[in-house]
């Protein structure tokens, strides 16, 4: 603010000289002073541009799969002389594993922050990105445009990665080359093969997909598949020798391919009685019950091997009594001994804390998390959560800003942004 007040006093000295016959000192006086602060500006970027140092750089166009979700910018500057502005865009964009095109199909997000002045140290930006275990997407992080409070000089530093794993976890897939795509290609069509699939079984195998796991054995990975779209999975559960199950939720025959019922009939599970019955026969170590179509997860929400089940129940009122919960409470009270069951809920009631009380009765840990909800009314709320408190459920609260928008993946990074939230679940599963 001083810099630009100095600035436009000079300008105003200019033009009084310029224009009055007896100003001409003051003129060549105020162009003087102005063309130095323009050198010392360039000067200061000049220095910033050579003493900045960056982490590991993120190679161009990369295709990542993540298990964590930040996304670390460091910036180190020997200068005491202040960066004036940081503009920090990245954009995400998710590729179709069985599209030949190597062109991202969709920009899900692009993130543009601008932050404060800087001095002298390290400064560190954290950007919380939206990931799935389910997906792949390619990561494009734009660069860090560097500003003079005049406008006289652009500097662009290029975005900079900041490693560990417990930081940022990255498994690349095997990505070919444009030669072994064309070569794949023609080969495909000469021997009348479909090239989508051929691309398909080269870049997405099973060995990479076992390694978005590290919680699991291979051989005890199961595929729950919601949504009716979602093919991907279905494919992948195909090629899948080692899975043991397939969980089928809100998905009629019609979906499944012929030669996966014909070959693995036994595998792949329903939700109605009858097929929750196959489901605990085959010991799954883990069940997720839920009216929400996005169950990508499952996984990732556990802390470790003890949590064996995880139920997400309706957030909004009116989805509450729907079937899912009845067949939820008749699969839940068979399970095996000492359990422990991770309940995500916004909308408690009595079927929930009767569900509690049962679980509770035959040796079953329950872990409560209680997004409040400002559209459930807070006295019948208090209410039920007592009522769960009682039944000897354990309660976790989670703010809810905007329930309504909020989807499951969304409610389990809020879990673990809330430092106290994650804190207690964590402790309470290790328990």
């Amino acid at each position: 603010m001083k810099s630009r007040l100095i600035s436009y006093i000079l300008i105003c000295l200019l033009l009084y000289g310029g224009f009055t016959y007896s100003g001409y000192r003051i003129f060549l006086v105020a162009l003087i002073v102005l063309l130095l602060l323009g050198i010392a500006s360039l000067t200061q970027l000049l220095w910033i541009r050579s003493r900045l140092t960056l982490a590991k750089k993120l190679e161009p166009d990369p295709v990542f799969t993540f298990d964590a979700a930040n996304l670390i910018i460091e910036i180190k500057s020997k200068t005491r002389l202040p960066i004036p502005v940081l503009e920090i865009i990245t954009e995400q964009r998710l590729v179709d594993p069985f599209a030949l095109k190597s062109v991202p199909t969709q920009i899900v997000f692009r993130n543009r922050r601008l932050t404060s002045r800087i001095g002298r140290g390290t400064y560190l930006e954290t950007i919380r990105l939206r990931t799935g275990i389910t997906r792949t997407y390619e990561i494009h992080v734009g660069n860090i445009n560097i500003q003079d409070p005049f406008g006289l000089f652009r500097l662009k530093v290029g975005c900079a990665l900041y490693g560990g794993a417990e930081t940022l976890n990255l498994h690349v897939l095997p990505r070919p080359n444009e030669k072994l795509l064309v070569s794949n290609w023609l080969q495909s069509n000469r021997e009348g093969i479909n090239p989508t699939q051929r691309l398909a079984d080269e870049i997405n195998t099973v060995a990479d997909l076992h390694q978005m796991y590290p919680g699991d054995s291979p051989k005890r990975i199961h595929w729950i598949v919601s949504a009716k779209q979602n093919q991907w999975m279905i494919k992948m559960f195909e090629k899948d020798e080692q899975a043991q199950a397939l969980l089928l939720l809100d998905l009629g025959p019609a979906s499944i391919s012929e030669r996966l019922l014909t070959a693995r009939r036994e595998a792949v599970l329903g939700l109605a009685s009858a097929a929750t019955q196959q489901m605990l026969q085959a010991e799954l170590s883990v069940l997720l019950v839920t009216s929400d179509s996005d169950l990508r997860y499952t996984f990732a929400v556990r802390p470790d091997q003890q949590l064996d089940l995880l139920v997400h129940l309706a957030s909004s009122p009116e989805q509450s009594a729907t079937g899912l919960r009845h067949q939820a409470q008749e699969g839940l009270t068979r399970l095996a001994a000492e359990s422990m069951v991770l309940v995500v809920t916004a909308t408690p009631d009595a079927e929930l804390s009767a569900l509690s009380t049962d679980l509770s009765r035959t040796g079953h840990r329950v872990i409560v998390i209680y997004y409040e909800n400002p559209l459930f009314k807070p006295q019948r709320a208090e209410n039920e959560i007592s009522n769960l408190v009682n039944a000897g459920a354990r309660l976790i609260r989670i703010k809810e800003t905007d329930p309504a928008k909020t989807k499951l993946p969304e409610k389990l990074h809020k879990v673990r942004k809330s430092a106290d939230g994650w804190r207690r679940l964590k402790r309470e599963v290790s328990s």
